[in-house]
């Protein structure tokens, strides 16, 4: 870790290695009065780079260290881990949440967050994606910290996912299937406007507690974003208008033709239903005359991608996709009212114990709980809870013991409180004894099983404590 300059403003980029961090890493070194540092969960032998696992918040807290203005463009929708249990939107709300404690531990000034669109509709009617990117909204503004919220429509850049497959599937698709939504309606704006508009951010009084939409030139449907790209590709796309299609099976053709993850194109796919428009009434940032316009952009980006001589981009990031050989598990839980976590935690092992169709004997004694098989007692997993005395509102254990754990392993299990009304359950760090392929066919699906039964008992608590109101 290199040494910061203290008559500088010290601003560090997550998710560095992604296609906006690294445009914006160049943009701001070139600027004599930032000091920038950028973290990622993958290693570069840069003297700027800090390696920093957001998922687990003691690497988060070492990480934003010195620093005075932090910038998240981290997401979670292609798993890094070799083992990955839970919903995207889990683990962007764990990776957000240590950020924020982290910021606030450190002392960061400022913290500017690149999330997406958002129609003005109810929670409850948007996708997961769009959702996912509300709630970091809602984790970063709870701590009251100084903070600027940047909104984008589609980004237009080389390495940007939504660009790369809507380009792949102009190239390769014999014909697209339509549907309303692929009337929806977006504003794509080129990456240099984005990285503009960031750095114009940093340590701006008048952006201070304001949410800005990011306005592109030109308001366009998805369907008429693919024929853009395919005029400048020379190659006419066939529309085909089908009464209904179904997200999984849209969302798996696309991935088998482009090449992009599932798990990547289906969050993507669920939002195109909804139109992203710049909201009337907030702060419109105007056109911007040092940009290229859409056509420009869009005819650059894919002429480029024509004459590239290099493989093509690859999604999964392979070389360093599940550089961490370890498990994690996010599970969101709902937090009954006048309940604490300490409530939570306890009653997860109570639960366990009496459940009868979970073949585990849960006992108790003064230094934690143990997992037993019922007759021959036989320890699975042991824990022993942490003393996180003057911590963020978080219950852990620390997983100790049993055959079920790989020797000369640790990890942990944890409950902590990120909203009002909501915990996230996380398992960091377990190695499981048993190989992976076949933990990932028995252990994970069982321990998901019960997660998300323990999920809708604690509904059931939340219920009740609102019946008897």
């Amino acid at each position: 870790m290199s040494a910061l300059n203290k008559n500088k403003i010290c601003v560090a980029i997550t998710g560095a290695s992604g296609f906006v961090g690294e445009a914006l890493e160049q943009r701001l070194s070139q600027n004599e009065k930032y000091d920038v540092v950028c973290l990622s969960r993958h290693k570069r032998d840069k003297e700027n780079w800090r390696q920093a696992d957001f998922y687990y918040y003691p690497s988060a807290l070492r990480a934003l260290q010195g620093v005075d203005v932090a910038i998240f463009l981290i997401h979670s929708m292609i798993p890094n881990h070799m083992i990955s249990l839970g919903h995207f939107a889990d683990f962007d709300l764990l990776a957000a949440h240590n950020f924020a404690e982290a910021c606030h531990k450190n002392g960061v000034k400022q913290i500017i967050y690149l999330g997406g669109m958002i129609p003005e509709l109810p929670d409850s009617k948007l996708s997961w994606h769009l959702r996912s990117r509300l709630e970091v909204e809602q984790v970063i503004n709870s701590l009251g910290l100084d903070q600027v919220i940047l909104r984008a429509p589609i980004i237009l850049g080389e390495r940007g996912s939504s660009f790369q497959i809507s380009y792949r599937l102009a190239l390769h698709a014999p014909a697209v299937f339509t549907h309303s939504w692929m009337k929806s309606v977006s504003s794509p704006v080129p990456l240099k406007r984005v990285i503009s508009l960031l750095e114009q951010a940093i340590l701006n009084d008048k952006w201070c507690g304001e949410i800005i939409d990011i306005r592109g030139d030109e308001e366009l449907s998805y369907e008429d974003f693919l024929r853009r790209i395919g005029k400048f590709l020379e190659r006419k796309l066939f529309f085909l208008k089908v009464p209904f299609l179904w997200i999984w099976a849209t969302s798996l053709s696309i991935a088998l033709l482009t090449k992009a993850p599932y798990e990547l194109v289906k969050p993507l796919v669920g939002s195109l239903r909804f139109s992203l428009k710049t909201r009337n009434g907030q702060n419109l940032l105007e056109h911007d005359e040092s940009v290229k316009s859409l056509d420009d952009s869009i005819r650059e980006l894919v002429e480029h991608l024509k004459n590239k001589s290099a493989a093509p981009y690859n999604f999964t990031l392979s070389k360093g996709r599940h550089h961490v050989k370890s498990l994690i598990g996010v599970q969101r839980l709902p937090l009954p009212a006048h309940k604490d976590l300490e409530f939570v935690a306890h009653e997860y092992f109570r639960w366990v114990g009496r459940s009868w169709w979970i073949p585990i004997l849960v006992t108790e004694d003064d230094s934690g709980f143990q997992f037993r098989l019922p007759l021959l007692k036989t320890v699975l997993l042991s824990f022993r809870q942490a003393d996180l005395e003057g911590a963020y509102s978080c219950v852990r254990f620390h997983i100790v013991g049993g055959i079920l754990k790989s020797r000369n392993s640790g990890g942990y299990l944890e409950f902590r409180g990120v909203l009002s009304s909501l915990a996230l359950n996380a398992i960091y760090g377990f190695v499981p004894s048993l190989p992976a392929f076949l933990y990932k066919v028995t252990q994970a699906p069982f321990h998901h099983l019960v997660m998300r039964c323990f999920y809708h008992h604690l509904k059931r608590l939340c219920r009740n404590a609102q019946g008897g109101l």
